[in-house]
């Protein structure tokens, strides 16, 4: 994988492009179905929506915004962001007297 941006734009354009080994096998064949240079034969959303990367996905769910998120994390900062353990704004601000 190159961190050049000039030298990953030439990859991608001339489709010399490698992914790493540790990328799942759906997630490498959609990526590339996606990055097909030519529009013609370029993956349409119908193709994108069928690939086995997203099976078991329910789509009018995402469109009516539906869906359960697929992760959520739990909030173990709130203790942290209390509003009593930080300083008052005007506190900073006070002048000396």
């Amino acid at each position: 994988m190159d961190i050049n941006p000039q030298k990953m734009n030439t990859k991608i354009i001339t489709g010399r492009m490698s992914l790493p080994k540790s990328i799942d096998y759906k997630i490498k064949d959609l990526i590339k179905m996606i990055l097909i240079t030519d529009p013609e034969q370029r993956a349409e959303l119908s193709d994108i929506k069928a690939h086995a990367y997203f099976k078991g996905t329910d789509w009018d769910q995402i469109k009516t915004r539906t869906c359960p998120p697929p992760y959520v994390p739990v909030n173990r900062t709130s203790d942290y962001l209390e509003s009593s353990k930080f300083i008052a704004f005007e506190e900073i601000f006070k002048e000396e007297n």
